[in-house]
């Protein structure tokens, strides 16, 4: 990697926001079930590298959205960098975030990319460069908080 690259890289990271420190909330024993079964049904892989297709549809149908321009991350901290790796600044129509309001799911750490297909493919070419997947379990628990909360 070029030192221009690397200033680039370091200059952006260190423009981010600091992170939250938010207490830990339990999750409800209902979300801790959920999340047993999967893991004893086999949830234990790597998923698809954008995200369980599954939590794509939930998010892109309250978004708006196609499916293909959702991608599940590691929180959002890591959708701003892969966004800024992948495209610079951030375009107007592209959305980050994470799923904390949702009870129980703060510690899960999942967040998520959503915005034009085309634009989401650069971003996803980006996270997965850098990140395999976010993790069965945590996908699977916001799939069932989001149902929960439906």
């Amino acid at each position: 990697m070029s030192e221009v690259m690397k200033r680039a890289i370091a200059q952006r990271v260190s423009e981010l926001a600091a992170p939250v420190t938010l207490p830990i909330e339990r999750a409800p024993d209902a979300l801790l079930a959920g999340v047993e079964r999967a893991l004893l049904a086999g949830e234990t892989h790597y998923t698809d590298r954008p995200g369980i297709r599954e939590l794509r549809e939930k998010v892109a149908l309250k978004l708006g959205l196609e499916v293909d321009g959702v991608i599940i991350t590691n929180g959002a901290r890591e959708g701003a960098f892969v966004t800024g790796l992948a495209l610079g600044e951030r375009p107007d129509d592209l959305m980050i975030g994470n799923f904390h309001d949702l009870e129980g799911i703060s510690s899960f750490r999942v967040g998520f990319v959503a915005g034009p297909v085309e634009t989401a493919k650069k971003v996803r070419t980006m996270k997965q460069a850098l990140s395999i997947c976010t993790a069965a379990p945590s996908q699977r628990a916001v799939i069932l908080a989001l149902e929960a909360s439906e």
